[in-house]
């Protein structure tokens, strides 16, 4: 029991030191263990580009291109990392 928690403790600290995230944080919100930055990055952008067509700052077309645009970029972020992470 203890080595599983040496074990989870040790991955913590190296989730926390791969992203910005300090260990209180993770102490205080366990949730930020699960959270994908990457995807969370994309949802925000994407979260943006829709608040832009409702304030009615960009055209449906211009709103469809867009998203469009990010996500075939964030497609392929996600294969160059798939293809990394296989390469290893």
């Amino acid at each position: 029991m203890k080595k599983i928690l040496l074990i989870l403790g040790m991955i913590i600290l190296a989730g926390c030191s791969y992203s910005d995230t300090s260990f209180q944080d993770v102490v205080d919100d366990p949730a930020l263990l699960l959270k994908d930055p990457h995807f969370a990055n994309h949802q925000e952008q994407l979260d943006e580009l829709e608040s832009s067509y409702l304030r009615k700052e960009i055209s449906y077309a211009q709103y469809l291109e867009e998203k469009k645009r990010l996500n075939n970029t964030y497609d392929r972020e996600v294969k160059h990392r798939r293809d990394v992470i296989e390469s290893h």
